[in-house]
């Protein structure tokens, strides 16, 4: 694991303990359901996942080899279907917290297509295999961080804050699962805006294939950092999520990540750049 994930990792668990001793008073404390902060990254707080999930589709496309031909053809539909997707819930996503008319979703999804896939075709030949191995890990962090998630939340039920009437008495602790519901406002725990926001980690992967970039780790480092932050506090002042739901949505896409980035990529990809 390199040094700025373990930092992370015990920085994160470290706030989780203490976002667990005061996980109420802090929404108690923050709650404004009607910040313009709030609602900005509520629109755009999650994009990190799709975009990624959309440019890691297109790369694996333009990277595929022939082999037999069966394979070649569903592997490019495949991987067309998953650009369409990614794409779609890029534009989805904004269009639903801004209530756009239907037409803006039909057009920015063809304009992200052809957007990515133009990305992806432009990077030289000869870094195609980081090109890929990223793009895997890009592409399976964009489902994993929605359906561990998604199936946290069902399984645990947590009310959110927002939905509570009387706090102090309907809270319920992160370490307590309620009840099994699909009813979104008992979907707090753990969360998905956090989860999603922490799939732009992907980006520190772009030194692998993108040389000029080498050098500036720790550039993207701080753009990641301060990304995610600003996303988990807006959910908590949204009152959609706990501080303890935040961190946890987190460091679950923290973990998946760093597992796919020691499976794949090679520790000394950047450096040979």
């Amino acid at each position: 694991m390199k040094r700025s994930s373990k930092i992370l990792l015990a920085v994160g668990i470290v706030a989780f303990v203490l976002f667990t001793i005061f996980d109420l008073q802090i929404s108690m404390n923050i709650f404004n359901e009607q910040s313009a902060f709030g609602k900005f990254f509520e629109a755009f707080g999650e994009l990190p996942m799709s975009y990624v999930g959309a440019f890691s589709s297109a790369a694996l496309l333009v990277t595929t080899r022939k082999a037999a031909a069966w394979k070649f053809y569903l592997a490019l539909v495949s991987f067309g279907i998953l650009l369409v997707f990614f794409s779609f819930m890029s534009s989805f996503l904004v269009a639903s917290h801004l209530n756009l008319p239907t037409w803006t979703v039909l057009l920015s999804t063809c304009v992200y297509i052809i957007l990515f896939f133009l990305l992806a075709k432009a990077v030289p030949g000869k870094y195609r295999i980081p090109l890929r191995r990223a793009a895997i890990v890009g592409l399976i962090l964009s489902f994993a961080a929605v359906l561990i998630i998604t199936l946290l939340k069902m399984l645990w039920g947590r009310m959110r804050f927002r939905s509570m009437i009387d706090p102090t008495n309907e809270f319920t602790p992160w370490y307590l699962p309620q009840s099994f519901t699909t009813n979104n406002e008992f979907m707090s725990f753990p969360s998905g805006h956090a989860a999603n926001s922490a799939v732009i980690m992907w980006i520190t992967l772009l030194p692998t294939f993108i040389p000029v970039l080498k050098n500036k780790q720790l550039l993207l480092q701080i753009i990641v950092a301060i990304w995610i932050a600003l996303v988990m506090i807006s959910r908590v002042i949204m009152g959609a999520h706990f501080s303890t739901d935040v961190m946890m949505g987190m460091l679950i896409s923290l973990g998946v990540f760093v597992l796919l980035r020691s499976k794949f990529i090679k520790s000394d990809s950047v450096r040979k750049k």
